[in-house]
């Protein structure tokens, strides 16, 4: 575990990032000749970045007053909110700035397409989150996405067919729809943005960017929780590795590619008796390949199941 020292200058660290993202974002805002499109694309990077920064911020900590005696903890807190709320306040206002920015487009665009307007009618708010012609929009449940990273692909396979495909359907009407699938991070990363047809293409690329890329889910597959040594912490955990195994496979990554490296994986994360029984399980042809280690943790698992039955 690190010590208050090295967390506390890991934060000091990421706290600086926060700043020049903040001072970045201010100069984008105040660049009067910067192309209004440009401006759009830069400022909702910069906000990405700025909200995965200020996240990190906050898991720092969170780790360090768990590491202060109770006395300290208090000021820490303290003093670590006053400096969060200077980042949040310069978030906020950027976010705000952007979504007039993206108002102001939007009305433009609007005007542009229409120019002799009928009489107002009632138009849905941001907060709406299916457009006016979502009769047209599919009646069964689409699968919500969290910001799961394992979760993605699926996901989207199921939205491409069902609603991104489907050339009847106004990229407006579908940003309202993709927007009301989501919760928890896919939904933050998504603030500021209104709905509007060039906004949906915004929104498909920062999702994709985020959730989408092969290397960051496959890193996160290979990322297996440790496994006890009783009979359902195996279960589970051979259960959890085929599951991985199978989503490995979905993105064209057979077990050939990364078999050693799985089996490295595996091993650091068991416990030395389980080791030992699975070198004496695994036979000299496969001894290595992420299939044995598998099996051999098969064997071990129902071992210990019949061990259970006998006493």
């Amino acid at each position: 575990m690190a010590s208050v020292a090295t967390l506390t200058s890991k934060r000091g660290g990421n706290r600086g990032a926060v700043t020049r993202l903040i001072a970045k974002i201010s100069d984008i805002i105040a660049d009067a000749a910067m192309d209004r499109d440009r401006k759009i694309y830069e400022l909702n990077k910069k906000l990405t970045d700025l909200h995965d920064k200020i996240k990190v911020v906050e898991t720092l900590d969170t780790e360090i007053v768990e590491l202060l005696a109770a006395v300290d903890m208090e000021a820490e807190i303290d003093s670590a909110g006053v400096i969060n709320t200077t980042a949040y306040d310069a978030r906020d206002a950027a976010e705000f700035t952007l979504k007039k920015i993206m108002d102001e487009k939007a009305a433009e665009v609007a005007a542009a397409a229409n120019p002799n307007p009928p009489a107002p009618t009632i138009t849905p708010t941001i907060n709406v989150t299916i457009a006016t012609d979502s009769s047209h929009l599919p009646k069964f449940n689409l699968p919500e996405f969290d910001g799961n990273i394992l979760l993605w692909n699926a996901f989207w396979d199921v939205f491409e067919v069902e609603v991104h495909l489907k050339t009847k359907y106004s990229n407006a009407t579908k940003f309202n729809f993709l927007n009301s699938r989501l919760s928890g991070d896919a939904k933050a990363l998504l603030l500021g943005l209104v709905p509007s047809n060039d906004n949906y293409t915004v929104a498909v690329d920062l999702l994709k960017k985020r959730f989408g890329q092969p290397a960051k889910i496959i890193n996160k597959k290979l990322s297996l929780p440790n496994p006890g040594t009783d009979r359902v912490s195996l279960r589970k955990f051979v259960d959890c590795l085929e599951s991985h195994i199978r989503g490995l496979e979905a993105l064209n990554k057979k077990p050939d590619s990364y078999g050693d490296l799985l089996v490295c994986i595996l091993l650091d994360k068991l416990s030395a008796e389980l080791r030992r029984n699975l070198a004496r399980q695994s036979d000299g042809r496969d001894k290595g390949s992420g299939r044995a280690t598998k099996k051999s943790l098969k064997g071990n698992r129902n071992s210990r199941r019949q061990c259970e039955l006998t006493h």
